[in-house]
């Protein structure tokens, strides 16, 4: 039997269907009787990486994202430029497009509850919700929940909520420590002594300036060692 003679399978029927989704949509010119429609939220290589999986699985690619990207361009059959953190503009986008499912690679809309948008919206998502992405976006969430429930993993650590605060924490350290940004900063906010600063004054200085900004910071005993991600 030829491909285009089967049956066409549905979301309920379909043994690898995501749960919830919805029947396929073949009505957009798609030459793949069979694909399912994804949106791809960011523009990223991450991102990128996603939607070539998802392309070699025969999947459709609608993109949306703040950039232009071409090697996402090129897989897309969709795409807008929109704020990817958005999650009225991206749930309209997601509804125009008539998606059968989304899968969010930044963090930054997974903060603003993009995911949660679009699972209210009936879209199933690869994404956790603004709750669970907390232990992402906020670097002293994740500190306290860990403290909280006794899990033994992390370094000395200190969130400063004032300026003699900062002092102290930074008078108390018995060795090197590293400043960090509570939220999310793309990987460019920590600064570790003796890369980024030499005198424990510029930390104290750099924490600071981010409680002015509005910010919560958190000092932490700088951890010597490899570097790796899962």
């Amino acid at each position: 039997m030829r491909r285009h003679d089967l049956p066409r399978r549905t979301a309920g029927r379909d043994r690898g269907a995501l749960p919830g989704a919805r029947e396929p949509d073949i009505s957009h010119g798609s030459s793949r009787p069979f694909a399912m429609r994804f949106l791809v939220v960011g523009g990223g290589p991450r991102e990128h990486a996603i939607a070539a999986t998802l392309a070699r699985a025969n999947a459709e690619i609608v993109v949306a994202s703040a950039n232009r990207n071409p090697g996402l361009e090129r897989l897309a059959t969709a795409s807008a430029r929109l704020d990817p953190t958005d999650p009225t503009g991206v749930t309209t986008f997601a509804r125009a497009q008539h998606v059968d499912a989304a899968v969010i690679g930044p963090e930054a809309p997974l903060a603003a509850g993009v995911a949660d948008a679009l699972r209210a919206a009936e879209i199933p998502t690869v994404g956790p919700g603004r709750d669970a992405a907390r232990i992402e976006s906020s670097k002293q969430f994740a500190r306290e929940l860990l403290a909280r429930h006794g899990i033994d993993a992390q370094p000395r650590y200190v969130i400063p909520r004032s300026m003699e605060e900062v002092d102290r924490a930074v008078a108390d350290f018995p060795g090197p420590f590293v400043v960090k940004p509570s939220g999310l900063t793309a990987g460019k906010g920590v600064w570790v002594q003796g890369a980024d600063f030499t005198d424990p004054k510029e930390g104290a200085t750099y924490a600071k300036s981010i409680l002015v900004q509005g910010g919560s910071v958190l000092l932490e005993e700088r951890l010597d060692g490899e570097e790796f991600s899962l």
